[in-house]
């Protein structure tokens, strides 16, 4: 299991409403496999560690 420490809860804490995007002032992490939300200064989520796996595995796969 990878966690890359970048995402954020996405849900409130009552468990029904989604937290809305907030614009960050920075970028971390690498811009090959990072999401779009990530690119383009949102905030990130759960969504946003699976999208940067399936990026990370498609690049692995492409090299072998």
């Amino acid at each position: 299991m990878i966690d890359f420490g970048f995402a954020t809860s996405y849900v409130q804490e009552d468990g029904k409403t989604h937290i809305k995007k907030h614009h960050v002032d920075f970028f971390r992490g690498n811009m090959v496999f990072s999401s779009l939300n990530q690119l383009k200064f949102h905030t990130t989520s759960r969504r946003d560690d699976i999208i940067a796996i399936f990026y990370i595995m498609v690049y692995l796969l492409k090299r072998g």
